[in-house]
């Protein structure tokens, strides 16, 4: 009937909704801060291999030697942190970090993307 007063949710109605989003939330929240981590461990990988790239250019237009300028033009993805080690005996290595997240390497005479832990030294 119009006019009602009784028409409307109840208050343990509300309550259950507010519990299920609550569980719902609990389940998504881990799940997305994980899809997250690894988007920018791909950026600092896929950033690595760009800036590897870009040294091996640069071995061949130097006549066989890494030049410390080669990453110049080289612009990684927002947040990721490159830097850039020129070794001895014409090796080179490369560090991406992320904050909060970790560091990736990439080292030219050990087979390329290094795992965790494994940086320039």
């Amino acid at each position: 009937m119009p006019g009602n007063s009784d028409d409307g949710f109840t208050l343990i109605e509300l309550l259950v909704v507010v519990i299920i989003v609550g569980i719902l939330a609990v389940i998504a929240v881990p799940v997305y801060l994980g899809q997250r981590q690894r988007a920018y461990v791909a950026q600092m990988e896929g950033d690595l291999y760009n800036a590897a790239l870009q040294m091996e250019q640069g071995y061949r237009e130097n006549d066989g030697a890494y030049d410390a300028d080669a990453l110049d033009a080289f612009r990684p993805t927002r947040g990721v942190v490159t830097v850039q080690t020129v070794l001895e005996d014409q090796q080179f290595c490369l560090t991406a970090t992320v904050d909060g997240v970790g560091s990736r390497s990439w080292h030219s005479n050990r087979g390329g993307l290094q795992a965790d832990g494994l940086g320039c030294d």
